[in-house]
């Protein structure tokens, strides 16, 4: 490991990391006790005590800015990337997510935990429809769990088909909702409901936040090319959003687990350790991770190669995105609570290859 060059500085309030290199003033950390005080921390690398305070060591390129690049690295024709401008890059990603996610949940056989997200729900007596959701792609189990111990599990309600009496739950769109059966006559509190469910595909965007708070984060305006902000209650439930930059606290993911669509903030699962400082670029991105995630630009650059009638170039890229899609397909499938990565899953690849 590299010897540091950055060394703790006892200042008010403190501890500070000063830069032996930089010269910088050094940045106050109440309440920090770094290792070795007294001993001098010789031996730890700089990036593992800048990473301490979230000093944006562990800054991220924003997801859309690396796909965007990828996209023109796998096209090699300056006069093909020229005229792909940012707008027609995220409308063709959006597109690519939306086919490679149903692909993949394909290939895990839909038992990927993938996008597994919860909403709770009080019924009322007589009222036999509720919305699902936002981004709601697929139901596990609805069930009723005790008020005062909400880690136990009453009574669990399934799926019905449609036209059966019930007791049971049938499924409408994912916009209309779902109707219980029978009509629900509570005589007494039933008690939390939970709809356990899978999401699909988070749509993307990068933004300036327009707030920041201990275990919130304010959703800012995208600028044009780098997406739009959904405003659907508790679309971006379950999603993961990412600090891809900031003076202080880059680097960090959290767990959305409330997204107030009027407000346009989002509550987050953990607090912010730090709390991100300055200019806060976050990003919603895919759920695979990099460098994974660039079948997503493989599958644009696919696509554009095709418009513009160059099957040497499609045939080539097409190649490479089946490698990569093989391994993503068997991260998604080391997800699924039932088999390890090594298990063996009776769906063949070409079931699952969106260009078969």
């Amino acid at each position: 490991m590299a010897k540091s060059e950055t060394i703790f500085k006892a200042v008010e309030g403190g501890y500070g990391l000063l830069s032996e290199r930089g010269g910088t003033p050094p940045v106050v950390v109440p309440g920090l006790t770094p290792p070795g005080v007294g001993a001098g921390l010789e031996g730890i690398a700089d990036d593992a005590l800048r990473a301490v305070v979230g000093l944006g060591v562990d800054k991220m390129r924003p997801y859309l800015d690396r796909m965007y690049e990828l996209i023109d690295d796998h096209l090699s024709d300056p006069h093909t990337t020229r005229r792909l401008t940012p707008a027609k890059k995220y409308r063709d990603l959006e597109a690519a997510e939306a086919i490679i996610w149903t692909s993949l949940m394909r290939g895990s056989g839909q038992f990927s935990s993938l996008g597994r997200t919860e909403a709770s729900y009080t019924l009322e007596d007589g009222k036999q429809h509720y919305l699902l959701p936002g981004n709601f792609r697929q139901f596990i189990r609805f069930e009723r769990r005790n008020d005062s111990n909400p880690n136990e599990v009453t009574a669990i309600s399934q799926t019905i088909p449609i036209h059966h009496p019930g007791p049971g739950l049938e499924l409408l769109e994912a916009e209309r909702g779902f109707l219980l059966r029978p009509v629900p006559d509570l005589s007494a509190s039933e008690g939390d409901w939970v709809l356990i469910y899978s999401k699909g595909p988070t749509k993307g965007h990068t933004a300036v936040a327009s707030s920041i708070a201990a275990q919130s984060i304010g959703l800012g305006t995208p600028r044009d090319g780098f997406g739009e902000v959904v405003t659907t209650d508790d679309y971006y439930k379950g999603s993961l959003i990412r600090i891809v930059d900031a003076e202080l606290g880059a680097g960090q993911v959290r767990e959305v687990t409330a997204h107030n669509a009027t407000a346009g903030v989002c509550a987050v699962k953990h607090p912010w350790q730090p709390i991100p400082k300055g200019d806060v670029v976050y990003e919603f991105g895919p759920a695979l991770p990099p460098p994974m995630d660039g079948i997503y630009a493989l599958s644009v650059a696919i696509s554009v190669a095709g418009r513009r009638g160059d099957p040497e170039r499609r045939g080539q890229l097409v190649r490479e995105f089946r490698e990569n899609h093989r391994a993503a397909q068997q991260w998604m499938n080391g997800l699924a609570s039932d088999r390890g990565p090594s298990r063996v899953f009776s769906t063949r690849y070409d079931e699952s290859d969106p260009y078969d």
